[in-house]
């Protein structure tokens, strides 16, 4: 379920900052070479809550993912908070998966410029439920059934 909202959250920014490429964080090092700017989504944390006790271990768990924005420009008309105004009104009250809650925004982090590139790191988080994968034994469901008039 973590990769596909994951999925959802880079399917619905390539939607939003179109022309500018959007993706999943790459298994090696990400390089940031497109001329104007680029995001790159990672899921970056999943914590559990509370167990509801059904006869299996149902929880309600929050997964955070990061998306990172980068711009040549601070500002200017394609800058990177030009970048974060069009992500945060795709992203705001998205529900990214069947279950989960819409994404809420915990934060935005201006880095450091490097080599005339700034980046934003923003942080979102939505609720989703954890549940067990239960094995049925082939067993009967209802074993008796009586009818009264009332």
């Amino acid at each position: 379920m973590i990769l596909a909202i994951e999925r959802a959250i880079v399917e619905r920014l390539k939607a939003a900052l179109a022309p500018l490429p959007v993706e999943a964080l790459p298994s090696r090092g990400y390089r940031f070479t497109h001329a104007k700017g680029a995001a790159v989504v990672a899921a970056v944390e999943v914590g559990a809550g509370g167990v509801e006790d059904t006869g299996a271990a149902a929880q309600t768990a929050t997964a955070t993912f990061e998306v990172a924005l980068f711009a040549r420009s601070l500002r200017d008309g394609a800058g990177v908070w030009d970048l974060f105004d069009a992500a945060r009104l795709a992203l705001l009250s998205f529900k990214p998966a069947p279950g989960a809650t819409p994404l809420r925004l915990l934060s935005a982090r201006l880095m450091e410029a490097e080599a005339d590139t700034w980046t934003l790191s923003t942080r979102w988080q939505c609720g989703l439920p954890l549940m067990p994968d239960l094995e049925y034994d082939g067993g009967p469901l209802l074993t008796r059934a009586t009818f009264e008039e009332v």
